[in-house]
């Protein structure tokens, strides 16, 4: 049986990223004259999903990622929220189906 590894390890590599999500968009901001914080805040909560999801919280991780990625794709004018928000519906059948096969997983295995 493969040995799991804790979910603190996971979480520090989660900050990890979510620090260098930070410098990128400050990077881009003041370097590059990119987009500035106004625009790019929801990916700081994109970075707390992939801490959640690294942590073993995979339902809250993909909710998270899933809901500020298209508020993020929003905020930089690619498309409007009035064309986004059907991608809601889908995330959330996604997170149903993820939680359901985690359910059964965790309850067909032998205790």
């Amino acid at each position: 049986m493969k040995a799991k590894k804790p979910a603190s390890a996971g979480m520090a590599v989660g900050a990890i990223l979510m620090l260098v999500v930070v410098a990128g968009m400050f990077l881009s901001a003041y370097t590059y004259d990119g987009p500035g914080l106004g625009q790019t805040w929801p990916a700081l909560f994109i970075g707390v999903g992939v801490w959640f999801l690294l942590g073993g919280l995979l339902e809250m991780g993909i909710g998270l990622m899933g809901l500020f990625s298209l508020w993020l794709v929003s905020n930089l004018g690619y498309a409007s929220f009035s064309k986004l928000w059907p991608f809601l519906i889908l995330l959330v059948a996604v997170l149903v189906a993820v939680g359901y096969i985690r359910s059964r997983a965790s309850s067909d295995a032998p205790s």
